[in-house]
């Protein structure tokens, strides 16, 4: 399983999948998500933001009405209300990789929900070209969406911070370190020139430019074979060398200790992020376009 966090923004594991735990502050509860490594579920996943699009969405609702007010068209299509997440990123945005997401994408990810042309994938990164007037309009309307759905102070993304401080500490643990020489070991045969320290995407610098992986181009979900043969092969390395569940139980076992020692402030947190939801969810159902 490839771990990454993507950047420092987290995008709250379903409720079906947790039970309650040890009490926190005000006689609530602490959640903790069952393991899940084929999703790479974390302890701190229940008090992060999961529906950041859901959010995006309702304000660009918003900002399409506005535009129409002034007889102007912001396009907005209809979105059903999902957590964020697909085949390749989990709820919280952490990039899953295993020998199934391999051979269907390489090192490449599903992009939305997956099947989407170019145009598609470019008009959902670019969104609507503008006149001046119309990005006036746009920042205007904007700051009175996130006025109205109270989304103008951004809630502290803590579970985020903790999920970096446990992290760091997985990367230097030793039976992690010990993994990942094996992993090392196991790639030899691909003859990798420049072959990463440790697992964290493309196995190299010249792979990940060779595959048309850098950041500044839009995403698309198609992969060579070359790269489906080596990311399957990668795959296997991390199963095989035992890196793939060492690093997701230790992972999982410092995020649990940091859970358990910030229980209060986790919650409260978690309230900010439910409240902020169920204003989102009631405005969508007020206002979204129908499909």
């Amino acid at each position: 399983m490839r771990r990454r966090l993507a950047g420092v923004a987290a995008i709250v594991i379903a409720t079906g999948v947790l039970n309650g735990c040890a009490s926190g502050s005000g006689g609530r509860s602490l959640e903790h998500p069952e393991k899940n490594q084929a999703r790479y579920l974390m302890p701190t996943d229940a008090y992060a933001d999961s529906e950041s699009d859901n959010t995006m969405y309702a304000e660009n609702v918003f900002i399409s009405k506005c535009f129409a007010e002034k007889g102007l068209e912001y396009p907005v299509e209809h979105r059903t209300l999902r957590e964020d997440g697909n085949a390749s990123w989990n709820t919280v945005t952490r990039l899953l990789f295993d020998e199934s997401t391999a051979r269907q994408f390489g090192y490449h990810q599903q992009v939305g929900t997956g099947g989407m042309t170019p145009e598609e994938i470019r008009r959902g990164f670019e969104g609507p070209e503008l006149t001046p007037e119309g990005e006036r309009l746009f920042s205007k309307c904007l700051g009175d969406a996130r006025e109205e759905l109270g989304t103008e102070q951004q809630i502290e993304q803590y579970a985020t911070e903790l999920a970096v401080d446990a992290y760091d500490a997985t990367l230097v643990d030793p039976e992690v370190k010990a993994a990942t020489a094996r992993w090392r070991e196991c790639m030899k045969p691909l003859g990798i020139s420049g072959l990463d320290a440790s697992p964290s995407g493309p196995p190299s610098d010249e792979l990940n430019a060779r595959f048309g992986l850098s950041g500044d181009i839009l995403p698309t979900e198609d992969a060579s074979a070359e790269e489906i043969r080596i990311a399957v092969f990668d795959a296997r390395c991390q199963e095989s060398s035992g890196y793939a569940k060492t690093i997701y139980d230790t992972e999982w076992a410092f995020q649990q200790e940091l859970v358990e020692k910030n229980a209060d402030k986790l919650l409260r947190v978690k309230a900010q992020i439910d409240a902020k939801n169920a204003r989102v969810h009631e405005y969508i159902a007020e206002h979204a376009p129908s499909k």
